[in-house]
């Protein structure tokens, strides 16, 4: 015959009803529409933000695509940028307008002031339109040069911005 302890005896006890707290039933659910106070409701808060999205997705279909790019190119282009090349490039974007510039025989102008890092860009265009490579190039260059073509004085024009005007875009000193 074995003989408990008292001891033994008591603590199992004490862990069986700290154990039977833990099992007091199941957690009560709560409708997805009870808006707690102070705090949003996830699928309203969710709405708004596609609402929000959806609203300025449409505000961009209405842009053309030149207005959202660093490289602006006239409405009505002339025969030269129309034309279709086979081209790949792959390097600094001043050598790679001025390629382009020779190609349909414009002047290439680049303002580049000292201080501001080199443009990468990289282009691999099979019979594109000389016009689409150009954008290709603005959009590559982004906030950190902007391309313009002027058909009437055959010239595409590059101008990178001022570090100084960088700098305080950027909020740095």
């Amino acid at each position: 015959m074995r003989v408990f302890h008292h001891s033994a005896i008591a603590s199992g006890l004490f862990a069986a009803t700290l154990l039977a707290g833990c099992a007091s039933g199941p957690v009560p659910k709560v409708a997805a529409n009870v808006v707690t106070p102070g705090m949003p409701n996830l699928q309203t808060a969710l709405n708004n933000a596609i609402l929000r999205t959806d609203q300025a997705v449409d505000q961009l279909d209405g842009e053309p695509v030149m207005t959202l790019a660093s490289a602006r190119l006239p409405e009505a282009l002339p025969g030269e940028l129309e034309q279709r090349i086979r081209w790949n490039y792959e390097g600094n974007l001043g050598p790679a307008v001025h390629a382009l510039g020779r190609l349909i025989n414009y002047h290439v102008v680049i303002h580049h002031p000292k201080g501001v890092a080199p443009v990468l860009v990289s282009v691999h265009a099979d019979q594109i339109p000389v016009s689409t490579v150009i954008r290709t190039l603005g959009i590559e260059a982004g906030s950190r040069a902007t391309v313009t073509v002027i058909p009437a004085e055959q010239t595409i024009d590059v101008r990178y911005p001022r570090p100084d005007a960088v700098a305080a875009a950027s909020g740095k000193p």
